[in-house]
C-alpha cells in the first residue's frame, strides 16, 4: 500500500510504501527463517567462503580477508591475478587485476 508524502499526487515518487503484514506473520517469518538457517549451518550447506547475509560474516570481513590474502601472496613474491565482477544496472563488467612486486 502506498501513502502520499508531499508534492504532486500524480508522481509515484511522492508516495511511500507501507507494509500491511501483521506482527504475527512477521514473528512466524522470523521463526521459519531461523530454523532454515540453523538447518543449513548444521548440514554445512553454506560454504566457508560465503559472506554477506550470514551472522558474523559481513561483506566488509570478506574484503579484509581478501586484502590479507593478496598482501600475503605479494609478500611471498607470488604473482597476483584476480577477476573482480563489477555489477552495473544492466551489465556485468570484469576487472582483471594482474600484479606482482617484481
Amino acid at each position: 500500500m502506498a501513502v502520499y508524502k508531499k508534492g504532486n499526487k500524480s508522481g509515484p515518487s511522492n508516495y511511500r510504501p507501507i507494509s500491511l503484514t501483521s506482527i504475527i506473520c512477521k514473528i512466524m517469518e522470523s521463526i521459519i527463517r531461523d530454523h532454515i538457517m540453523k538447518f543449513f549451518f548444521d548440514n554445512s550447506y553454506f560454504s566457508t567462503k560465503q559472506y554477506g547475509f550470514i551472522k558474523d560474516r559481513s561483506t566488509v570481513l570478506q574484503l579484509l580477508k581478501i586484502m590479507d590474502d593478496w598482501t600475503t601472496q605479494l609478500d611471498y613474491g607470488d604473482k597476483l591475478m584476480s577477476y573482480i565482477p563489477i555489477l552495473q544496472k544492466h551489465s556485468i563488467l570484469f576487472l582483471i587485476v594482474d600484479c606482482s612486486l617484481n
